[in-house]
């Protein structure tokens, strides 16, 4: 309803008003407006339930996100939880070549890979993993760190990634679920 339409709006519900109150008494009019205004206050608080319900979903909404790090001869893969709320994880999958595979068998297929490129590894470490782990806002942990004596050529990593994926199911207090493909 735009200004317009206002005035003649209140207009029209006093002439209402006052040929109501010629045919019934003033209590009963009084009845049916306080029952009209009872019915606006419960669509009202409905109304400001659902979007306090929305809001406070929103407002602890993780958002889990995965860099990586390069030089010469080190790797490194974090996962940063860019949200404002706790993410908590829920179920965690390896993959290896579009096939779920736990996470030894993960492991053992990252190092033949490496090998395979001949990178002698002098430090490597593979976060290991667990479900219902929690991981709060702002919060980085290592993925994946390799350290090589050697060079690492750009077509292990893009092997890495055409071969390897992680697949982490997260969600909010709120029970909102996400998941994060890496």
């Amino acid at each position: 309803m735009n200004r317009n339409e206002i005035i003649p709006f209140l207009m029209g519900l006093f002439v209402g008003f006052i040929l109501l109150s010629m045919y019934y008494s003033t209590f009963t009019i009084a009845e049916y407006l306080s029952s009209i205004i009872a019915g606006c206050a419960i669509i009202l608080t409905m109304k400001t339930i659902q979007n306090t319900k929305k809001h406070n979903t929103l407002s602890v909404q993780p958002k889990l996100s995965v860099n990586r790090y390069t030089t010469k001869n080190k790797i490194e893969y974090k996962l940063s939880n860019k949200g404002v709320g706790t993410a908590h994880c829920k179920n965690i999958q390896f993959f290896h070549q579009g096939n779920a595979v736990d996470f030894q068998q993960y492991e053992d297929k990252l190092i033949q890979l490496l090998s395979k490129y001949n990178c002698e590894m002098d430090e490597s470490e593979i976060t290991h993993f667990s479900s219902e782990m929690f991981i709060s806002q702002g919060e980085t942990l290592t993925i994946l760190t390799v350290v090589s004596t050697t060079e690492i050529r750009q077509s292990l990593w893009s092997e890495y990634v055409k071969n390897f994926e992680v697949k982490i199911d997260y969600e909010c207090i709120y029970g909102t679920a996400d998941s994060l493909i890496f």
